[in-house]
């Protein structure tokens, strides 16, 4: 069987299908175990704001099982916008401040690595034209309740909240000022 190179993404998607899918539960899972101190004190309303990044990973399980099924575009637009921005957050973060040394934050570090691949896969093999607008909104609404009212992750010592708030925002409105180019008007 010949593979052509634009078939590649979805090939390996399709194959490796349900080791993508553990490695999506399992990050949703220790993701939110490790903003659960955060999350038992955080009003309800605002509970869906606070663990970015496994909800980004959780998204992303659900974009990948309806692109199988050969819907969901919306979705996995969604889904994929918000997991590069929150990947590529993430990883910005600990490389910047220097975080990356200890274990925890090594595999903090791959596991969204491995979260942006996939979303990028993703994109390459399903080219969704839809759900970027309600990413962009997502992520600048989360960026509101993470830094106006305070919900944002613990951030390393490193890293004031003050500068990490504006950079966020600059990234969030960068993601919005993209959207047109991904998303056509319709």
């Amino acid at each position: 069987m010949v593979v052509h190179l634009a078939d590649r993404p979805a090939s390996i998607l399709r194959r490796g299908y349900p080791v993508i899918q553990a490695l999506n539960v399992a990050g949703t899972v220790v993701g939110v175990a490790w903003y659960w101190p955060q999350l038992l004190h955080t009003r309800i309303l605002l509970l869906p704001f606070v663990p970015d990044c496994p909800l980004a990973a959780a998204f992303l399980a659900v974009a990948l099982l309806v692109w199988r099924k050969g819907r969901g575009e919306a979705l996995q637009g969604f889904a994929i916008g918000v997991a590069l921005f929150y990947g590529a957050w993430t990883i910005a973060l600990l490389w910047r401040t220097g975080s990356a040394g200890n274990l925890a934050d090594e595999a903090m570090l791959w596991a969204h690595v491995g979260m942006m691949l996939e979303a990028l896969l993703l994109w390459h093999a399903a080219r969704p034209h839809r759900g970027w607008r309600l990413a962009a909104l997502w992520i600048a609404a989360n960026t509101f309740v993470d830094y106006a009212l305070g919900t944002h992750p613990a951030l390393p010592q490193a890293a004031p909240a003050q500068t990490v708030a504006w950079l966020t925002a600059v990234a969030a409105i960068a993601v919005a000022l993209a959207v047109p180019a991904i998303e056509p008007a319709t």
